[in-house]
């Protein structure tokens, strides 16, 4: 009948505190943006893209009237959010009045790829008159380098001051913001086992913890029964949880449907389908049961408006 998407949410622990969300930071960022002000403009490639795929490259361009120092902050479907300090082609982190810079810069080996998940991306790029300071150690903001402050409220809290900090009445924080749709790798699967192991376990802070990634999963007709497209997907996972650095994690299933339809045979078919997903992983890849956990939202959650079939 439907086709349902699969978030897979790592359980942290039984007793941690609910994780914030996009929606949670992007009002906290949203307080700097200025868009009466043309004093910096933004785009990425080419400068029409609103949709890549995992994989892509990606480059912001910046257009600035005013000498300022540029720091970039990337977020996310989950809103896990990543402060960046450029470092173009002089060294630095300014850009000078009437000039146009790309990020990464080309002279050097940096290079920007679409990551997962899936979803919708933001990029906030802020020009302020003084570097920006986020602690006493300068290395945290120097240009090249990237702090990841997950989805904690407070510490972004604390990145929102320390960019007002930084500016001044000659120059205030001035701040644009983009955003950009995340679809799955052009391949046959939608994200490939380093994708998954990546997200999930890399970090340049080792307490931080990735919430989830939406993967769809089609299902025959009116059915439970896995596509051949579906099983290519789930072999992806199968090997990401069997990956040294995932087989401690435990794993929440959460089947979602679209929004049409009866409420009851949606949540009925959430289900079947979770667990046609949790089989599939355990008889295949041996996964520990315990380490799986099913969840139906129906249509009470969707990740998909309309139908799907």
């Amino acid at each position: 009948m439907k086709n349902v998407l699969f978030s897979i949410i790592v359980m942290l622990a039984v007793m941690q505190p609910a994780l914030a969300e996009r929606e949670d930071i992007i009002p906290i960022l949203n307080t700097l943006l200025d868009n009466k002000s043309d004093k910096i403009t933004i785009s990425i490639n080419d400068g029409s893209t609103s949709k890549l795929s995992i994989g892509d490259a990606l480059n912001i361009n910046i257009e600035s009237k005013v000498d300022a120092y540029i720091s970039v902050i990337h977020m996310d479907d989950n809103g896990v959010t990543t402060l960046l300090t450029p470092k173009f082609n002089d060294g630095t982190n300014k850009i000078k009045a009437g000039s146009r810079v790309s990020y990464p810069a080309g002279s050097d080996d940096l290079v920007f790829e679409v990551s997962a998940p899936i979803g919708i991306d933001s990029i906030y790029v802020i020009a302020t008159e003084k570097p920006l300071m986020i602690s006493n150690n300068p290395a945290d903001t120097a240009p090249g380098s990237a702090v990841e402050f997950g989805i904690d409220t407070a510490k972004i809290e604390n990145l929102k001051a320390s960019i007002l900090n930084a500016s001044s009445n000659v120059l205030s924080a001035n701040t644009k913001m983009l955003s950009y749709r995340v679809t799955g790798r052009s391949g046959p699967t939608q994200y490939v086992q380093n994708d998954i192991v990546a997200y999930f376990t890399a970090s340049t802070t080792r307490s931080l913890k990735k919430p989830r990634m939406p993967a769809e999963i089609k299902f025959e007709f009116d059915s439970d029964k896995l596509t051949a497209d579906a099983t290519a997907n789930l072999d992806e996972w199968g090997k990401s949880l069997n990956h040294p650095q995932m087989k401690k994690m435990k794993f929440i299933i959460a089947g979602h449907t679209d929004n049409m339809g009866d409420d009851n045979y949606n949540m009925m078919l959430s289900d079947k389908r979770a667990t046609a997903v949790k089989q599939y992983l355990v008889d295949k890849y041996s996964i520990d049961l315990k380490r799986l956990k099913t969840e139906a939202h129906g249509e009470n959650n969707p990740m998909m408006e309309g139908a799907s079939d």
